[in-house]
C-alpha cells in the first residue's frame, strides 16, 4: 500500500536487469547476492535485506543471487511522492 505518489513492486529474477523512472528505489533480498547499478557501485547483500536509495531514478539495477537455484529472488522497489 501507497499514499501521497506512485509506487511500484517487481519480482527481481537473478541476473535480469530492472530500470525505472521513479525518483526512490529499493531491494528487498528473499536470497543473499549481489547488488551492482550502471553508475558501478556493487554491494553483496545478506538474505532478508533492504537497501534503499532516494535518488536512483533512471539507474539499471541488477540482482544476482547467491544461489542459482533462486529465481525469484528478490523484490524491485520503486516509489515516487507526488
Amino acid at each position: 500500500m501507497h499514499a501521497g505518489g506512485r509506487a511500484e513492486m517487481h519480482y527481481a529474477r537473478s541476473a535480469i536487469p530492472w530500470r525505472s523512472d521513479l525518483q526512490q528505489r529499493g531491494l528487498f533480498t528473499q536470497h543473499s547476492g549481489r547488488w551492482r547499478s550502471d553508475r558501478g557501485s556493487t554491494l553483496e547483500l545478506p538474505a532478508h535485506c533492504l537497501l534503499w536509495c532516494e535518488l536512483a531514478a533512471a539507474e539499471t539495477w541488477h540482482f544476482t543471487a547467491a544461489a542459482a537455484a533462486a529465481p525469484a529472488s528478490a523484490l524491485w522497489l520503486g516509489f515516487t511522492p507526488d
